[in-house]
């Protein structure tokens, strides 16, 4: 017995050519497509689990600085593009206080420079994340290098000016 040859539809096949075709860019696209785009839960959760060291970071040697600096790397991370430029901002200005070397003044101009460009951004960043989260992560640390410094003399006991000044 002889089977009839197939009839073939010309119309259809194309259509499902163009459907398979694509099926296979939509998972290809999906698959090879950058990482998703960091979410406001992630953020938060990343920053709730670090806020110990956002609202009182513990710096009292040069070797606290750098694992505060990768904390810091690890919420900008997963920060919303709207606000991860700011993080990347602090980074800088504490990458920059954490280089400075004592009785230098190029880089303690440096840190000086980077704390006030990142002080705008620390800014955004607390009120994005108490908007967003409702955390308020409090003051950034401090711009300066935990190792220098600074003596302040005490006022005098008596409250009143050296007889020499003012005359």
């Amino acid at each position: 017995m002889v089977r009839p040859p197939l009839r073939r539809r010309a119309h259809g096949q194309p259509a499902a050519a163009v459907g398979l075709a694509l099926a296979v860019v939509v998972v290809v696209g999906v698959s090879c497509g950058d990482e998703p785009e960091p979410t406001v839960a992630a953020y938060c959760a990343e920053v709730g689990a670090n806020l110990d060291s956002l609202v009182s970071p513990a710096i009292s040697t040069s070797a606290d600085v750098d694992p505060l600096i990768d904390r810091y790397r690890s919420i900008a991370a997963v920060a919303p593009a709207t606000v991860e430029p700011e993080w990347q901002t602090v980074i800088t200005a504490l990458e920059a206080a954490a280089a400075v070397v004592a009785g230098d003044p190029a880089t303690m101009e440096e840190a000086s420079r980077a704390a006030l460009a990142g002080q705008p951004a620390y800014t955004r960043i607390q009120q994005y994340t108490q908007t967003q989260c409702g955390i308020a992560i409090g003051t950034p640390p401090p711009p300066t290098n935990p190792v220098t410094a600074t003596t302040v003399v005490p006022p005098s006991s008596e409250g009143s000016l050296p007889s020499s000044v003012g005359g």
